[in-house]
Order: structure tokens, then C-alpha cells, then sequence
């Protein structure tokens, strides 16, 4: 039985990359952060900040915004805790996909 849930979750993990566009198949290799405020920090900080339109004129504006961003989000309750979601043996392969769909609904819940 776990040798067919272990198929299984190598086939829908494999079906999953497979079937996701280009960029988000990229997307999918990048770690995402334990905390939902770090991703969005990174966004409307850094990402922001490294296109040319805002590393001219617009660069001075980054420790500005950087410290605007930490102001507002420095009291803000931490999120519920996530629930549990764990996988029958065998279904390890889901759990270690890049991707990782039951970590990412656990986390982002």
C-alpha cells in the first residue's frame, strides 16, 4: 500500500511541475520565507528596488519605504498557527517538492 501512495505522490508531483507555466515552474524552486510580512517585505522592498526605474531618481526612496514597511508591520499580531496537515507514509515525495503545495497551505493558512 505505501509503495502506491509513494507512486502516486511521485506522479502527482511530476504532474503537478509538469503542468505549471514557465515562470511559475522557476517561482517554484525559490524557498520561501517562514513569515508572510519577510515575503512581502522582499517584494516592496528589494524586488521593487532592483528595477532600473527605481535605482535612478527613485533610489533614495528605498530606506524610506524599507522603514516605513518594519514600522508598520513591527506590532502586528502574529498569524494563528497554521494547522497540522500531515501526508499517510508513503506521500513523502509531496512533501519535498519544491513547490511543496501542503507546507505552502500550512504556512499561508
Amino acid at each position: 500500500m505505501s509503495q502506491t501512495l509513494r507512486r502516486s505522490a511521485e506522479n502527482v508531483k511530476g504532474d503537478l511541475l509538469r503542468s505549471l507555466p514557465e515562470a511559475l515552474r522557476a517561482a517554484s524552486a525559490v524557498k520561501l520565507p517562514a513569515r508572510a510580512r519577510d515575503l512581502l517585505r522582499a517584494a516592496i522592498v528589494d524586488e521593487l528596488f532592483s528595477f532600473d526605474l527605481f535605482q535612478g531618481v527613485l533610489g533614495h526612496l528605498k530606506a524610506q519605504i524599507a522603514c516605513a514597511f518594519d514600522e508598520v508591520v513591527k506590532d502586528r499580531a502574529p498569524l494563528a498557527e497554521s494547522t497540522n496537515i500531515s501526508l499517510p507514509k508513503g506521500c513523502e515525495a509531496l512533501v519535498e517538492t519544491p513547490c511543496n503545495p501542503v507546507r505552502t497551505m500550512a504556512a499561508w493558512q
